[in-house]
């Protein structure tokens, strides 16, 4: 959750503020985006895309706990306006985000330990054949560790429809995890 502080600083113009958030967020939005995107050469167009909107919009946001929500809805949004969204045939793979991650040297991201301890190629290579909406709602809610409500105000879609999209892809996903003999247990038993 964002320091409710640092949000009234950032909207009184103080540029460390912006800076501090844009630190503490960048890798989470890289990581929302890398899970959306077929195309991975705009990640950082789109990363600063969406800090822009961020600076030039903060003022708008009523309620500073609502932030997170706000800044994936953001990012989604920005997502789905380059068009470009993952299809079946472009894969991203668990290494990749790994590598990536590295860089920004966040080994110690829950993201990233959850990626290195849990989730293998396979399971990667279901995740990605998921369709966009569940995609997209399992990245959000494993991955970012956000709430139904939460997801549902990022994705500009009902609590309802969010859980029905969890539900089917975790349905799907086990069932193939049966058929791959993998360990259920890696996603779906949280």
């Amino acid at each position: 959750m964002v320091d409710e502080n640092l949000l009234l600083r950032i909207k009184a113009g103080d540029q460390r503020a912006f800076r501090e958030l844009y630190d503490n967020y960048k890798e989470k939005v890289y990581t929302t985006a890398y899970f959306v995107m077929s195309n991975k050469d705009v990640l950082e167009d789109i990363l600063q895309e969406v800090f822009v909107q961020v600076f030039l919009k903060v003022g708008t946001l009523k309620d500073n706990r609502a932030f997170e929500g706000w800044l994936y809805r953001i990012t989604v949004n920005i997502c789905m306006k380059h068009g470009r969204v993952l299809t079946k045939n472009a894969h991203i793979s668990d290494e990749d985000v790994i590598n990536r991650l590295r860089e920004g040297n966040v080994d110690n991201i829950p993201e990233v330990r959850f990626i290195q301890g849990t989730i293998n190629k396979e399971v990667m290579n279901l995740i990605n054949e998921l369709p966009e909406n569940q995609r997209i709602s399992i990245m959000l809610f494993y991955f970012n560790n956000m709430s139904i409500k939460e997801i549902a105000y990022a994705t500009e879609s009902s609590e309802t429809a969010v859980k029905a999209r969890l539900f089917k892809a975790k349905k799907s996903l086990k069932k193939e995890l049966r058929k791959k003999n993998i360990e259920e247990g890696i996603l779906i038993g949280y």
